[in-house]
């Protein structure tokens, strides 16, 4: 009986030869653990600069939020502009004393400075959507340079993985082959 062909009896289990254990050992000893196979497999690795990128991310999200309220802000004063200029286009004198004339002239006047003041609105609110624009446009510029960088870095990390895989599998095959049976 050839020595690699004895059954090992103790620790190991039962029906396991000499080389399969060896094997195993070697394997447990070379090889990456399951977790890190995982990885390789398709998981992301992850990189220091993850963290970053979610805080980055989460800002970003803020700015399109402050954005869109921008944005509505922006509709609801044009929407109070358009009825501010419909009550000024009314004409509510009618026939009546000049009393009565002076007060709806003194509401025309208090129409044409609600219409400004509905015009300045727009005006401040178009201002505030640009800047929040510009807000998000840099968060959103500076969390894709992070995504940019980090994804590099993924990438590295996991050629850096492949060429060690490859060294290892290197390796092994020549013991594989030499510890095999052999003919005599």
């Amino acid at each position: 009986m050839h020595a690699t062909n004895r059954m090992w009896v103790g620790k190991n289990r039962p029906g396991k030869s000499c080389r399969q254990a060896e094997e195993e050992k070697f394997c447990a000893a070379h090889l990456k653990s399951p977790g890190e196979r995982a990885e390789s497999m398709g998981m992301r690795p992850k990189t220091r600069l993850d963290s970053v990128i979610k805080l980055e991310e989460e800002k970003e999200e803020r700015r399109l939020q402050e954005m869109a309220a921008a944005g509505r802000q922006v509709k609801s004063a044009e929407a109070a502009l358009t009825g501010a200029r419909e009550a000024a286009r009314t004409d509510h004198r009618r026939a009546a004393s000049a009393t009565d004339w002076m007060v709806a002239e003194i509401a025309h006047t208090r129409a044409l400075l609600d219409v400004r003041s509905a015009e300045n609105a727009v005006k401040s609110a178009a201002a505030a959507e640009g800047a929040s624009r510009n807000a998000y446009t840099q968060a959103h510029s500076k969390a894709e340079a992070l995504r940019r960088v980090a994804q590099a870095r993924v990438d590295e990390i996991l050629t850096t993985r492949e060429k060690a895989e490859s060294k290892e599998l290197d390796d092994i095959g020549p013991m594989s082959f030499n510890s095999g049976p052999r003919a005599a």
